[in-house]
């Protein structure tokens, strides 16, 4: 027994130093190759983003906690629930169990998330370098409605990512353009 729990620490050892060495290195998704079932190659890096910045949206207002009777809202299964629905608005499928604004366009790679849960946060930063995403903007034009624990874990795990040796986009802000 003792030679067993002897080795299971050492192979926990080994385990633990691989993955504390590779964190520490950059993710280089642009040296990858794949190829499918069906023989269909990944194209390969080739550096053609050369004077180019690629900035994109990132919404931060997922952060609903579950309330009781309500339910997320996946548009593309109630439009083939209800294609009627796409022409109006005033449908029972838009307004049903409508007691927060949580539609999504389709179920996301990872779930339905909520914008704090760092383990997605992570996997975006990593996925958005990955794809060579220079900057992000996130939305802040709705008054005092910031989702400031939302973005707080953004910039803490994006932080976190940096420091770990991901190339993480910028963060910017995109604010209202109207006097209140």
């Amino acid at each position: 027994m003792y030679t067993y729990m002897k080795s299971r620490f050492f192979l926990s050892l080994l385990l633990f130093v691989g993955f504390s060495q590779m964190r520490a290195q950059q993710v280089c998704s642009d040296y990858w190759s794949a190829t499918d079932g069906l023989g269909r190659a990944l194209q390969r890096y080739d550096g053609a983003k050369q004077d180019k910045t690629v900035i994109m949206f990132y919404w931060t207002w997922h952060n609903f906690p579950d309330t009781p009777g309500s339910e997320v809202k996946n548009i593309s299964q109630i439009l083939r629930q209800y294609p009627e629905a796409m022409r109006d608005a005033k449908h029972p499928a838009w307004v049903k169990n409508r007691s927060r604004n949580d539609f999504y366009w389709e179920e996301p790679l990872f779930g339905y998330y909520m914008t704090t849960d760092t383990w997605v946060l992570r996997k975006h930063a990593e996925l958005l370098a990955d794809a060579g995403v220079d900057a992000i903007f996130t939305d802040c034009t709705n008054g005092s409605q910031t989702w400031d624990e939302s973005t707080d874990s953004l910039l803490y795990t994006w932080k976190q990512a940096k420091l770990d040796g991901v190339k993480v986009p910028k963060i910017g802000f995109f604010l209202p353009f109207r006097m209140n």
